[in-house]
């Protein structure tokens, strides 16, 4: 009898109670929604900088447009140069003709 006792403490000792199990379950969730609010905030600094350092480019881009031009241009296709096009006549998102090569 008192073997079978023993037998018994020992098998309760192998396994997790469904309690354990959903508690750190629970907490495996805590702690990846905080990874992952973290994760979106420098997902978010990293295209606000992007966007900072993109419309830099294009100010200059319109200032150089304007130094050489003596106007502002019309539209951000006249800031680029045209030995730009002589590759690309086509546009990829179905425009039609981009600005011609010649």
């Amino acid at each position: 009898m008192l073997q079978q006792i023993q037998l018994g403490q020992e098998h309760s000792k192998k396994g997790y109670t469904l309690i354990e199990v959903i508690i750190a379950l629970g907490l495996m969730a805590l702690v990846f929604s905080i990874v992952m609010g973290s994760y979106q905030a420098r997902i978010n600094k990293a295209r606000l900088e992007q966007t900072v350092d993109e419309m830099t480019a294009l100010a200059q881009a319109s200032l150089d447009f304007y130094n050489s031009q003596g106007t502002w241009p019309a539209s951000p296709v006249n800031l680029t140069p045209a030995f730009m096009y002589a590759a690309v006549t086509f546009s990829p998102f179905g425009g039609g003709i981009i600005k011609s090569a010649a």
